[in-house]
């Protein structure tokens, strides 16, 4: 009896877990995958967004995405990512910079070098408006 109660308590508790964690996935919603936004990157030295995504969140939205080196040699590398929104008449709403972000140099055959990065904006610009990222590196002195 004890041992079933065990298991049953185990169940519960790990089905609590799955519906928390699905409950905070669930509450963003990709203005990509709704065809509200475009996402168009650019790359500048030696860094590059491996890749990006743009959430709309209760307080206006947030581009998220993950930085890494082009290159398997030298030393770590100080970046920034650049966001403009831009409409769809080809004029910029709103701009917005990242913090600095320090890069290690990729090792091949590893898992590393990433570095994540979110820009939050205040309001949800107009359907079809076009998200521009520009990843920009600079040597680490």
């Amino acid at each position: 009896m004890r041992r079933e109660l065990i298991t049953v308590v185990r169940w519960l508790g790990l089905s609590i877990l799955a519906t928390g964690c699905l409950g905070c996935g669930m509450s963003r919603v990709s203005l990509v995958d709704t065809g509200a936004l475009r996402l168009e990157s650019s790359v500048q030295g030696k860094v590059d967004v491996a890749w990006s995504d743009a959430y709309k969140q209760a307080d206006g939205f947030v581009v998220t995405g993950v930085v890494r080196r082009n290159d398997t040699v030298g030393l770590p590398i100080e970046a920034t990512v650049a966001v403009e929104i831009v409409s769809l008449a080809g004029v910029v709403l709103d701009k917005a910079e990242s913090n600095i972000l320090c890069i290690p140099r990729r090792r091949v055959n590893r898992v590393q070098g990433f570095q994540r990065f979110a820009i939050r904006f205040p309001q949800v610009p107009p359907e079809g408006s076009s998200v521009r990222i520009l990843a920009c590196g600079t040597w680490h002195r």
